[in-house]
């Protein structure tokens, strides 16, 4: 089967499975070691997925504690922008405490 063929039977699953597939595909993808910078056709695949479910009327609900704490890191980032950490040491870091 397809990718555009499984795309369409995903289409009419409930949003919930829909989210669920996209979240457990995400996860199946960095536990078998795939990096960011090979992910670029899976993720324009599954922006496409997401992009469908809004456009089919999904709207993720966004809880206040949550919106408080995007809000808290916007202004952070806007208040220090070079204060980054690149996705080299995340990864070294992320490895580091997963081999513990």
């Amino acid at each position: 089967m397809d990718l555009p063929s499984v795309l369409r039977e995903v289409d009419a699953w409930p949003v919930e499975d829909r989210m669920l597939l996209v979240q457990q595909l995400w996860d199946r993808l960095v536990d078998q070691g795939y990096e960011p910078g090979i992910w670029k056709d899976l993720r324009d695949e599954l922006q496409q997925l997401w992009d469908r479910l809004v456009d089919q009327g999904y709207e993720p609900e966004i809880w206040e504690d949550l919106r408080d704490e995007l809000n808290r890191r916007v202004a952070a980032d806007e208040a220090a922008p070079d204060e980054v950490v690149s996705w080299e040491e995340v990864k070294a870091e992320a490895l580091k405490r997963t081999r513990r």
